[in-house]
C-alpha cells in the first residue's frame, strides 16, 4: 500500500480515509506499507501503524529537494504532483521488498504515487487506485477562480493530472472514487465505455463522533409533590411492639398522649396490657423516618404543615402556582447563550482558507447585526496569516489547532461549511452530522453525500441565502432538533466505515487469490 502521507494520525480528510482503508484491509491481508512525510514522525505513529502492517517504511521528502524534483517532472511532461511526492530512498526500498516477497498486489492512494508502480519491480502485480477525488477537476476549478498569475500553471497541472487519472483506469484492476458522483465524473472524461471505476464512500466512526449526553429532564410540575406529615395527613403507625429511636421519629409526627401521665404511673402498666389482635399491622417503611429539620416550636400544633409549593415561596408576593419549588417568579431570567457558528479544517489548505474569508466578508456582518453576541469559531491547524487576521474581527474567534475537535462541535448550534471548491465528501461534514449538529453547506460542500435538503441539512449558495438558513435555525428550534435527529440517523444507516468499505472486498477478492489473504 503507497500513501503521499503517512496514513496516521486521521487528524484530515485524505489520512482519515487511508487510515481506515488500511486498517480495514489488514484484517484480510498482510500490509506493507510505503508512504512519504514532510513532518515529523512519533514513535506513537510509527508503533500504531506497525501494529496492523508485516512492515513499514516512512521516507522523508524535505520541502526544498521536493520542489525541485516537482519542477523536474514537469520539465519532463508529468505532473507537479508526481514530483512532489516521489523519493529515490522509498523506491530502492519497494524494490528491495519486492525481491524478497511474493506480493499479491499493490493499492496506490491517490494518483501522485503511480510513479512508483511503473517500476519493474511492481508494474506486473495487479494494482488497485484510489483516487479519492477528480483532482483535474480541482485544479481546473483553481485555473478558473485562481490570481491570474497562476491559472496557467493550474491548466498546465489539470491537463498532466487528467492523463494520470485516465492512465490509473487503463491499467488498473480497480479504480475506487468517494462516492457515486466523483465516480460518474471520472467516466465523463473519458471515451464511452465500460471501465472498473467504483464509488467507495467515506464513514465515520460513530462511536467517537457521537452526540452529547441527553440531559436528565426535571420531574414535571404535574408529578405530585412529596407528601409532609400534617394533624390531616399523619405519620405511618408505628406498633407498640416495634422498637424506634426517638432520634428517628419527627418531634412534629408524634401525636400527643390522650392519657393523663399523671393517672398513670409508668410502674402500674404492664408491657402486655394490649391483646395481640389489636395491635395493627405494620406499616413502617424500610428506611428510618428521617429526622425534621424545622425545630418544633417553630410550628403550632393548631396548623398544619404546607402540602403545596404556593406557601413555600416566600420572597413573592404573589407565587405563581405553575411555577416548581425552586423557581421564583420575582428573579429574572437568565440570560441565553449566544448564537455558536463552528468551522473546522485544515486552515492553511486553500478551498478552507477562500471559504471562511468568504463567509467573514458577505455573511458575517448580518449574523452579528442579528445576533449582536453571536461568535464564529474557526478550529485547525496550521492557520495562514490571512485567517489570524480574521481573527481580530468582532465576534471571530481563530482558534487553531486541537487535541479533539469534539467539544467544540457540541458546544455549537450550528455547523458550516461555505466552502466554494470541494471534490468529493467532505468529511467535516459527516462528522458533525454524526454528532447530531445541524449542518449548513454549501452546494460544493454537500455533494456526494445523500441528504435531504431540510431533513438533514441546510444548503445554501448565495450571502442571503447563508444570513435567512441562519436566523432560521437560531428561531426554530424544533426544527432544528428534528434536523439533529435526522442528520444523525442518515450517518449510522448509511456512513459507517463497515459498510462503505465492506464494498471493497469483493473487487479485491476477484483479482487476488486466497492464499494471499
Amino acid at each position: 500500500m503507497l500513501t503521499h502521507r503517512v496514513p496516521f494520525p486521521p487528524d484530515r480528510g485524505d489520512r482519515i480515509r487511508s487510515w481506515n482503508l488500511l486498517r480495514h484491509l489488514s484484517e484480510r491481508f498482510e500490509i506493507s506499507l510505503g508512504c512519504v512525510t514532510e513532518e515529523a514522525v512519533s514513535d506513537e505513529t510509527r508503533s500504531r501503524l506497525e501494529a496492523v502492517c508485516r512492515r513499514v517504511s516512512i521516507a522523508p521528502i524535505g520541502s526544498r529537494m521536493k520542489w525541485c524534483r516537482a519542477g523536474l517532472a514537469a520539465a519532463r511532461g508529468g505532473g507537479l504532483t508526481e514530483g512532489l511526492f516521489w523519493s529515490p530512498q522509498l523506491a530502492g526500498t519497494l524494490d528491495d521488498w519486492a525481491l524478497r516477497e511474493s506480493f499479491a498486489g499493490v493499492l496506490v492512494y491517490c494518483s501522485g504515487m503511480l510513479r512508483y508502480t511503473r517500476r519493474e519491480s511492481l508494474c506486473r502485480l495487479p494494482r488497485f487506485v484510489d483516487l479519492v477525488d477528480v483532482d483535474s477537476e480541482k485544479f481546473y476549478a483553481y485555473a478558473a477562480k485562481g490570481p491570474r498569475w497562476k491559472r496557467w500553471l493550474y491548466r498546465c497541472e489539470a491537463g498532466r493530472v487528467r492523463a494520470l487519472e485516465h492512465e490509473a483506469v487503463r491499467t488498473s484492476k480497480a479504480v475506487m472514487l468517494v462516492s457515486d458522483a466523483e465516480a460518474a465524473l471520472l467516466r465523463s472524461t473519458l471515451p464511452p465505455g465500460e471501465y472498473p471505476i467504483h464509488g467507495i464512500a467515506n464513514g465515520v466512526d460513530i462511536d467517537y463522533f457521537s452526540p452529547p449526553p441527553t440531559p436528565v429532564p426535571l420531574p414535571s410540575p404535574s408529578q405530585p409533590a412529596p407528601t409532609v406529615p400534617s394533624p390531616s395527613n399523619p405519620p405511618p403507625t408505628v406498633p407498640s411492639s416495634t422498637t424506634v429511636p426517638s432520634s428517628s421519629v419527627p418531634p412534629s409526627s408524634v401525636p400527643p398522649s390522650t392519657v393523663p401521665p399523671s393517672t398513670v404511673p409508668p410502674s402500674t402498666v404492664p408491657p402486655t396490657t394490649v391483646p395481640p389482635s389489636t395491635v395493627p399491622p405494620t406499616t413502617v417503611p424500610p428506611t428510618p423516618i428521617p429526622p425534621s429539620t424545622i425545630p418544633p416550636s417553630t410550628i403550632p400544633s393548631s396548623s398544619p404543615l404546607p402540602t403545596s409549593h404556593s406557601s413555600l415561596l416566600t420572597s413573592s408576593p404573589s407565587p405563581s402556582p405553575s411555577l416548581p419549588l425552586s423557581v421564583s417568579p420575582c428573579l429574572p431570567p437568565s440570560p441565553l447563550p449566544p448564537l455558536r457558528l463552528v468551522f473546522v479544517g485544515v486552515m492553511n489548505y486553500p478551498p478552507n482558507v477562500e471559504a471562511i474569508e468568504w463567509f467573514v466578508e458577505r455573511v458575517w456582518p448580518a449574523v452579528r447585526e442579528r445576533n449582536g453576541d453571536a461568535v464564529l469559531e474557526v478550529v485547525g491547524k496550521s492557520p495562514s496569516a490571512a485567517i489570524e487576521r480574521l481573527g481580530e474581527r468582532a465576534g471571530v474567534n481563530v482558534v487553531g489547532a486541537v487535541a479533539d475537535v469534539r467539544p467544540y462541535l457540541r458546544s455549537a448550534d450550528m455547523v458550516i461549511a461555505p466552502l466554494q471548491i470541494a471534490r468529493g465528501i467532505q468529511n467535516k461534514v459527516l462528522e458533525a452530522m454524526a454528532m447530531g449538529r445541524a449542518v449548513i453547506a454549501s452546494p460544493e460542500a454537500a455533494t456526494g453525500i445523500e441528504a435531504v435538503d431540510g431533513v438533514h441539512l441546510r444548503v445554501a449558495k448565495t450571502p442571503e441565502q447563508w444570513i435567512e438558513r441562519i436566523q432560521e435555525l437560531s428561531e426554530d428550534d424544533g426544527l432544528r432538533e428534528r434536523m439533529e435527529s435526522e442528520s444523525r440517523r442518515l450517518v449510522c444507516d448509511a456512513y459507517t466505515w463497515s459498510a462503505t468499505l465492506g464494498r471493497l472486498d469483493p473487487l479485491f477478492d476477484t483479482h487476488m487469490p486466497l492464499s494471499s489473504h
